[in-house]
């Protein structure tokens, strides 16, 4: 098979450890201990808006501006800087490095390599940059935030199918020749690659995705003996 040309990486477990921005608003919750009662008021929303996408990204914005009311840009960026120093202080802790080293080695063959996930993308842009090893200019898409009333909600959620239009506004058209993931929510990026590689996939997302694509590489050195 010839070296692929456009090759797409999720990011939040596929090629690092857990929900990146889930963990980057405890750091923020952490900050502001008193705004974590008014935030668990708004459990049962989150779990009730978990379907409806319009609804999903209303709460998430009533979420996000709670933990971020009276920061500005160069506050919020000064939290992003000092959560992926702190998370990922120990070099390969919190990465999954049979999917970073596939990484680094299409970032030195491939014509297009992008990050593209659901991720705010100012932190995402510091993990690739800083975590995983990308050039300061290498393409990283993710959801958007803005500042309103004092603090910042959602903007754009890069989720499932969002992807594929956000790639698009970024002159990167289906299909792609590679796309990696753990997740069953990127089937519709799967669908429009020539080729897929699932990482560390659950049973659950592996099961769905391989009714679909029952060829498709699994990329998981822990099953390995």
């Amino acid at each position: 098979m010839s070296e692929p040309n456009v090759v797409v990486f999720d990011l939040d477990g596929t090629l690092v450890e857990g929900d990146s921005f889930g963990l980057f608003c405890v750091q923020l919750a952490a900050r502001a201990p008193v705004r974590i009662g008014l935030l668990l008021l708004f459990v049962p929303l989150f779990v009730a808006a978990a379907l409806p996408q319009g609804r999903r990204k209303r709460v998430l914005s009533l979420g996000l501006w709670l933990l971020s009311w009276g920061m500005t840009l160069a506050d919020y960026q000064k939290q992003v800087q000092a959560f992926v120093e702190r998370r990922f202080d120990r070099g390969t802790r919190h990465i999954i490095t049979e999917a970073v080293l596939r990484l680094r080695a299409h970032a030195a063959t491939a014509s297009t390599l992008v990050v593209v996930t659901g991720c705010e993308e100012r932190l995402a842009r510091q993990i690739a940059n800083e975590a995983l090893g990308l050039a300061p200019d290498a393409l990283v898409v993710g959801s958007k935030i803005e500042r309103k009333w004092g603090g910042f909600v959602a903007q754009f959620h890069c989720l499932g199918r969002a992807k594929l239009g956000a790639l698009e506004r970024s002159h990167i058209l289906p299909p792609y020749d590679l796309v990696y993931t753990d997740s069953a929510l990127d089937l519709p990026l799967l669908l429009a690659s020539r080729a897929g590689v699932l990482v560390r996939p659950s049973r659950r997302n592996r099961a769905k995705i391989e009714a679909r694509l029952p060829q498709i590489e699994i990329l998981d050195q822990r099953t390995v003996s």
